[in-house]
């Protein structure tokens, strides 16, 4: 009985990765590709670990005469392949792909509290954008995050570690 189970979960297994492996290449460009795996995917040594705060989001203006700010959009790099922050009014998390200069955040997953529509309209803007990084740099104490296209998309800073 046991010995039927192992194969039955087995077979499972590989089959479930064939199908993965063909609809994932079928038809599509190498563009459009996904990356490996995030759980086998170490951050890059700039990335990770570290914590920063939004400072600029290209294109995007505040409401007039509202007081948020944008240093409540965080995004912290955490081990083995994550990242999490605050986008606002909720907190997220998501799995991280990332080499060299390439960074994808994948199958993220937000809190669902409600909060002022300026508020819920800067964290909706911060999410969308997060979801289509595909390109970060870091220069100096900034984390530039742009699309595959370089559209620079947010600019964050480096967060003051307490003390």
């Amino acid at each position: 009985m046991r010995r039927a189970l192992i194969v039955l979960g087995l077979g499972m297994v590989l089959s479930a990765g064939c199908t993965s492996a063909s609809t994932s290449s079928a038809g599509s460009s190498p563009a459009t590709r996904p990356m490996p795996n995030p759980v086998t995917t170490p951050l890059p040594s700039l990335l990770a670990g570290s914590a920063w705060q939004v400072v600029a989001l290209p294109r995007f203006t505040l409401a007039p005469g509202t007081s948020l700010s944008l240093g409540s959009l965080t995004l912290r790099f955490e081990e083995p392949a994550r990242a999490a922050g605050n986008s606002g009014v909720n907190r997220f998390s998501a799995q991280v792909i990332a080499d060299a200069s390439q960074l994808r955040f994948v199958s993220p997953i937000s809190t669902r509290m409600a909060g002022p529509p300026e508020l819920m309209a800067l964290e909706s803007e911060f999410l969308v954008r997060l979801q289509a990084v595909a390109v970060w740099k870091i220069d100096g104490n900034r984390l530039r995050l742009s699309d595959a296209a370089g559209l620079e998309l947010m600019v964050l800073e480096r967060a003051r570690t307490g003390g």
